[in-house]
């Protein structure tokens, strides 16, 4: 229900449920139980926080979020946590720690299965190398997210196009047309 508050635009109400399910969460008697639903909760809170433009408190939760999945070798949530924090940190305009992070989640790639965090990274990265004028950085970082099927990830492909049309064109970069 948080999720839905959230993408429905009701931050508030998005908060409130995930404060309440904390609460909650914290009362479970089972601690591999509790911990996964913390974790979870950790993460959804960085999330809005994001959202909402906290990013310091968004950090705060997303390094919560981390050091959780990492004790759980939660593979899947580790890795989508450590792409949210790459997000966090170029919004608090630590690009050299988002750069890093970024990479550090396109190397862990082999154990990471799953295509979204992978593109994720690639467009974070891609914004990074935008901000910071490296524009064949930027290019290889889009031709590898289009190398990939991308159907199913309508928002990064969203994403994408903006990233490309941020690029500027040939004859700005001082290249001939």
């Amino acid at each position: 229900l948080g999720v839905i508050c959230r993408r429905t635009g009701d931050f508030r109400g998005a908060r409130k449920f995930y404060e309440e399910s904390m609460a909650i969460a914290l009362t479970v008697p089972s601690d591999k139980e509790r911990d996964e639903l913390v974790a979870g909760l950790h993460y959804a809170l960085a999330s809005l926080a994001y959202f909402t433009n906290e990013h310091p408190d968004a950090m705060s939760f997303i390094q919560k979020a981390i050091a959780s999945f990492s004790t759980l070798k939660d593979e899947y949530r580790l890795n989508m946590s450590y792409v949210l924090k790459g997000d966090i940190q170029f919004k608090l305009d630590q690009k050299d720690k988002a750069r890093d992070t970024y990479r550090f989640v396109l190397q862990r790639a082999d154990r990471n299965t799953e295509k979204l965090q992978v593109i994720r990274s690639m467009l974070g990265l891609a914004e990074v190398y935008l901000a910071e004028s490296n524009w064949e950085g930027v290019q290889k970082m889009i031709q590898q997210a289009e190398d990939m099927n991308r159907d199913q990830f309508k928002a990064e492909a969203e994403r994408l196009k903006t990233v490309k049309a941020r690029l500027p064109n040939r004859s700005q970069l001082g290249a001939p047309s």
